[in-house]
C-alpha cells in the first residue's frame, strides 16, 4: 500500500525546514542533521543496519523488551532508535511538502528574494559559483555539509546567514493561506 502524503504545510513547518537547511537546531529532538547529502532527502527513509533488525522484530508483534532481550541492547536503545526512523519518515513528508509548496519561491532569484535584505557580495558570489535561484541556494545547503555549503555560498557570517534564512521564512509564509 503507497502511503500519500497528507501533510498540511504551516509557519512551523517552514520554520522547520528551513532551520534543518540552515543548520538551526530548532527542534533538539530531531536526529536528522547529519543526513544532508546528495541523496537528502531519500536519504531519510534510509533503514539503517541496527533500525533493520529492531524493526523487523517490533513489525512481528514483539515488545521493545523482548526486542532488547534478544540484541543484547537495552530497552530504551530500542525506542531510540524506532523515535529516530519515525521521526525521519515524518520529516522526509513534511520536506517533500514543503518543497513542493515552495515551488515558485525555490524558482525566483536570490537577488529578487534578497534585494530589501542583502544582494551585494552574497549576490555576487553565489553567481560566479553558479547559485543563482533560491533553489540553488537551497541545495547546496541540503546536498553539503553547513561546513561545505557556507564554503560554496562565500562563508556568510552568522547573524547574515541568519537574515538570509529568515528572509526566505518570511517570502515563503507570504505563501500561506
Amino acid at each position: 500500500m503507497e502511503t500519500i502524503n497528507t501533510v498540511k504545510v504551516t509557519k512551523e513547518i517552514i520554520e522547520s525546514c528551513i532551520g534543518f537547511i540552515a543548520g538551526f537546531k530548532l527542534d533538539k529532538s530531531l536526529r536528522v542533521y547529519n543526513m544532508k547529502n546528495s541523496s537528502f532527502p531519500s536519504c531519510l527513509l534510509a533503514i539503517k543496519d541496527n533500525e533493520r533488525d529492531i524493526l523487523a522484530y517490533v513489525n512481528n508483534g514483539e515488545t521493545c523488551q523482548a526486542v532488547a532481550d534478544k540484541l543484547g541492547i537495552s530497552k530504551g536503545t530500542v525506542t531510540r532508535h524506532i523515535s529516530d526512523y519515525k521521526q525521519r519518515v515524518a520529516f522526509y513528508y513534511e520536506y517533500i511538502a514543503f518543497y513542493e509548496f515552495a515551488s515558485d519561491v525555490l524558482g525566483m532569484t536570490l537577488e529578487n528574494v534578497l534585494k530589501d535584505t542583502y544582494t551585494g557580495e552574497l549576490v555576487k558570489n553565489c553567481k560566479a559559483k553558479g547559485i543563482v535561484y533560491v533553489r540553488d541556494f537551497i541545495d547546496v545547503y541540503t546536498h553539503n555539509s553547513n561546513k561545505e555549503a557556507e564554503h560554496l555560498t562565500s562563508r556568510l557570517r552568522k547573524e547574515m546567514k541568519r537574515a538570509v534564512f529568515d528572509r526566505l521564512i518570511l517570502e515563503l509564509c507570504k505563501h500561506l493561506k
